[in-house]
């Protein structure tokens, strides 16, 4: 009977080199070709400028369109690899020989994951490549697949929506710490059990993975300490009892005397060796966080926002560490901090037209939140830096990803359109999505000239440019008469303003015969106290006062959550219902059965300030809700109310 086959970490790797006389091939595919075009693979291995460069990281997808899809083979478990988003990080080096017609050797070393945490396959691609410049053969990159396919993930812990938002805002370590307990009692059986191995004679595999703290005890005769400490512990002898601690190796030690243990050799301890770890495995492992000081003393070192292991490869191992509360937009290890450095730092240009859907503060703008603008309404955004690695463009299109999305915590949609590195011989992927916009990066100075972006973000230059020819934003639907929600007392009050007062007051929305002409002014009042410029001077303080990364994405979480209750308002003002929120509605008190109903939605310190912020926003949200983005929370909005188990919505 056919067994299926283990679920693989990694589903391929993949050898470029760079020929001088046919360029850019593929040297090596295993475990079979991926059926993608050749040329497209490896010029994505090798960018441009190799050669100028020691060593560069490059990250691209598979599987977004058919013209960079892989082929599946008649293998069980294939459909993983046909059917969903592959990751390929590639790692490019050049290395200077003498011997070589061009004076160096340039070779590049990919693995295809489906896992967005891939960076965790870092260290070991920097030793593999070095290893396959040493042998070059195809045994190789199979004992390259096998390690990496040999590390352990069933015990990561599995967290909710909502476990994965409690997490990323608490700093404290052990939070969700009992998800690590089925974890913990794996750990204890794993080096009880390999102490009996090893007083049995047996021998562990020598590759592969194992937890942090799942090394051999500090003496062989541990596991008989264990069965003394139980001897001890219940018997009222006058020594000091024995104690588990966890020493700064991470190893399990026994505290307490051991003079009178036996010898450690003694053909009855190997024999009752397994008997008495299995014994003592479950009194260790099933103490609890919360009452059991032993597993407190186990647990006390680690952050629970990782999930800690090690993967031998070359006989090293290496540490690997997983972050537990990652949510699927956010892919690498890009660093949302250095993008915004990056447009706010200096002044930063922006040239072009205005557009209703980029400019929500008229020239005044904030860069970050026009970047953040065009990717939620789907243009067609690149990221280009001429002479910086493909990793720097790289890094600049996984964190506008993450930006847009909230940090992953709320939107999606938008790494399926993401193109972290392409040269002009790949630029055709970009074909299938020019309708729904895309984020690309690229390094070739051509890219300027070519008709393939809406937005142009320079990170040598730190400007911006608005594409000229720029589609013509549909007109918002109209937020006057005044909508239902705002209250009976601003409705009645007697004042008749007349079109002119209220254009001034809250700013005209855009119409078919106003477009983007940047002489509109009404269509783009500038406010220097609008919500967008007051965020972002507080990002910008946070950054300049040294606030980590996880407390700048929490803070962009906080700014797109706070998008979508505003265009849920929006919805019930102008469609008198709304699909991705709850109604804004106040907190009620009935007196007759004492009991209150709490309020729900955005709420605003006056509904002048309310009507002027939706009014300047209309657009943008329009344009939002034409995209894939917003489909995918109205399916995730549905998901909230309906489940109250939120899992499947991560």
């Amino acid at each position: 009977m056919a067994t299926s086959r283990p679920p693989q970490h990694v589903s391929f790797v993949l050898v470029a080199e760079f020929d001088i006389d046919k360029g850019a091939v593929i040297a090596q595919q295993y475990p079979r070709p991926t059926g993608t075009d050749e040329q497209l693979l490896a010029e994505s291995m090798l960018p441009d400028g190799v050669h100028l460069l020691a060593q560069d990281w490059t990250i691209f997808f598979l599987n977004q369109s058919a013209a960079n899809a892989i082929i599946p083979s008649n293998e069980e478990g294939a459909d993983v690899e046909a059917g969903n988003l592959m990751y390929v990080l590639s790692l490019v080096r050049t290395k200077r020989d003498d011997s070589a017609r061009r004076g160096a050797v340039v070779k590049a070393l990919a693995i295809c994951t489906c896992l967005p945490y891939f960076q965790i396959f870092k260290p070991v691609l920097l030793i593999a490549l070095d290893e396959y410049y040493k042998n070059p053969t195809q045994a190789c990159v199979k004992d390259i697949f096998d390690t990496l396919n040999s590390l352990d993930l069933s015990m990561v812990p599995t967290l909710t929506r909502h476990e994965k938002l409690v997490m990323r805002l608490s700093d404290r370590t052990d939070v969700f710490a009992e998800k690590f307990s089925r974890r913990s009692s794996r750990e204890v059986t794993g080096e009880l059990l390999s102490v009996a191995e090893s007083s049995s004679g047996l021998t562990s595999k020598p590759n592969g993975s194992s937890e942090v703290v799942n090394q051999p005890l500090l003496r062989s005769k541990s596991a008989t300490s264990l069965k003394y400490h139980k001897r001890t512990a219940s018997e009222a002898s006058g020594d000091q009892p024995s104690e588990v601690s966890h020493n700064s190796s991470g190893s399990v030690a026994m505290i307490g005397d051991e003079s009178h243990l036996d010898n450690p050799h003694d053909p009855r301890i190997a024999s009752n060796a397994s008997l008495d770890a299995l014994r003592s495995r479950e009194e260790l492992a099933t103490t609890s966080s919360d009452s059991g000081h032993i597993l407190k003393r186990r647990h006390h070192h680690r952050d629970t926002h990782f999930y800690e292991t090690t993967i031998k490869y070359a006989n090293i191992p290496l540490p690997i560490k997983v972050p537990v509360s990652a949510f699927t937009e956010e892919v690498g290890d890009f660093s949302l901090t250095e993008l915004i450095k990056c447009f706010s730092s200096t002044p930063t240009t922006i040239t072009g037209p205005l557009h209703p859907h980029l400019h929500t503060n008229g020239r005044e703008t904030h860069p970050i939140i026009l970047i953040f603008n065009a990717i939620i309404t789907q243009k067609r955004v690149i990221f280009i830096g001429h002479g910086k690695p493909a990793s720097a463009v790289g890094n600049c299109v996984l964190a506008a990803c993450a930006l847009a999305s909230g940090s992953g915590c709320y939107l999606r949609g938008f790494v399926e359109r993401a193109f972290p590195y392409i040269n002009l011989s790949t630029k055709d992927v970009l074909e299938p999505f020019a309708a729904t916009g895309y984020i690309a990066g690229v390094t070739n100075p051509i890219f300027e000239q070519l008709p393939v972006w809406d937005v142009l973000c320079n990170i040598i230059s730190n400007t911006i440019a608005v594409h000229k020819d720029i589609a013509t934003a549909a007109p918002a639907l109209p937020l006057f008469p005044a909508p239902p929600t705002l209250n009976a007392a601003s409705r009645t009050d007697g004042r008749s303003d007349g079109p002119t007062n209220r254009e001034e007051e809250f700013g005209r929305s855009p119409t078919p015969s106003t477009g983007v002409n940047p002489s509109a002014k009404p269509d783009y009042m500038v406010r220097p106290d609008s919500y967008d410029a007051l965020f972002m001077e507080e990002v910008q303080a946070s950054i300049v006062n040294h606030v980590g990364e996880v407390g700048i994405r929490a803070r962009f979480a906080e700014y797109v959550f706070r998008f979508l209750q505003l265009a849920s308002r929006y919805e019930e003002d102008t469609l008198r219902l709304t699909y991705i929120g709850y109604p804004c509605t106040q907190y009620t008190y009935n007196s007759r059965t004492g009991q209150g109903a709490l309020g729900s939605g955005i709420r605003f310190s006056d509904e002048v300030n309310g009507m002027r912020e939706l009014t300047a926003n209309a657009s943008r949200i329009e344009g939002w809700r034409k995209s894939t983005s917003y489909e995918y929370w109205v399916q995730v909005s549905h998901c909230l109310d309906t489940v109250e188990s939120t899992s499947s919505c991560a």
